[in-house]
């Protein structure tokens, strides 16, 4: 019987705490030893959880259940924990616009790149024309040299028998000519080997004294377009400008090495009309020496 009784009063001394703090105290204590309240009437702890304490002012202090405290650990603010995960989110958002920004700079860059580039190749295409382009003077030399070196592309290529001039003048028919560059073709390459086994060159100077341009505003342009159309059958429409140019050629023979003045040639001041189709020059194989004389006329 003291035995069970020592049992109970050890469990009813575990639950014995002081109404005003809170504090568990041993049995049989009557003053609390934390804040010195009577602890006559302690109320035992089952009853804590959900009781209030009054304290010394008459206030009521709610006091938290010791099953709740799990909840207060819960957050080290793991509510806020997918916002921080969001923030990377935003820096994405941030860096997503950084990305077309560079990309509308580069593209303007290389619209600015690109302009500078077409406009540099225009200049050079102009400065190619300039210094490497046809003229009457060079159209006329190169079909000089290209007669007496045997050259038919020269000859054939600065010539009113050239593909483009004659597509230009409605000569060119397809057949008729590649029959016609065939034959020139074959005439100059045995003309060639004939020289060449012979011995036979051709030292060749074109001293050009003046070259007038006639344009479609010169009363000239009329006369030259009537000629073309009566001597060559052709529409002249096409061509832009015609020019005359008054040269004279000189050809020196020699035959084995030796100088032979027996076949030499010498023109003399002789005026060549030479049209323009495009952007290039040709000669019109016409070099009759009246040719300023009729011109003449439409000044």
């Amino acid at each position: 019987m003291l035995l069970y009784k020592h049992y109970e009063d050890k469990e009813i001394s575990e639950k014995m705490v002081c109404k005003n703090c809170g504090k568990e105290l041993p049995e049989g204590t009557k003053f609390c030893t934390s804040c010195g309240t009577s602890c006559e009437e302690a109320a035992p702890q089952t009853a804590a959880p959900q009781a209030a304490a009054e304290s010394a002012n008459g206030a009521t202090q709610t006091v938290t259940p010791a099953a709740e405290a799990p909840k207060e650990a819960e957050a080290p603010k793991a509510a806020e924990a997918p916002k921080a995960a969001e923030a990377p989110k935003d820096a994405v958002a941030a860096n997503g616009d950084k990305p077309q920004a560079a990309g509308s700079d580069n593209v303007k860059k290389l619209a600015f790149i690109g302009g500078i580039a077409v406009v540099a190749l225009v200049l050079l295409i102009a400065l190619c024309n300039l210094m490497f382009g046809s003229s009457p003077k060079k159209a006329f030399k190169a079909y000089v040299t290209g007669q007496y070196s045997c050259d038919y592309k020269k000859l054939w290529n600065n010539s009113i028998a050239a593909k483009k001039a004659q597509k230009a003048l409605d000569l060119y028919d397809k057949d008729d000519y590649e029959d016609d560059y065939e034959d020139m073709k074959d005439y100059y390459e045995d003309l060639k080997e004939d020289w060449k086994d012979d011995g036979i060159k051709y030292k060749v100077s074109v001293d050009i004294k003046d070259v007038e341009k006639i344009k479609k505003s010169d009363r000239e342009f009329k006369w030259a377009k009537e000629f073309m159309e009566d001597y060559y059958d052709c529409d002249a429409d096409k061509i832009k400008q015609f020019a005359i140019v008054e040269a004279r050629i000189k050809a020196e023979y020699y035959e084995d090495g030796d100088r032979e003045k027996d076949y030499d040639v010498d023109t003399g001041r002789t005026q060549y009309l030479m049209i323009k189709i495009g952007s290039d020059w040709y000669f019109t194989g016409y070099s009759r020496d009246d040719i300023k004389e009729y011109l003449k006329y439409y000044k």
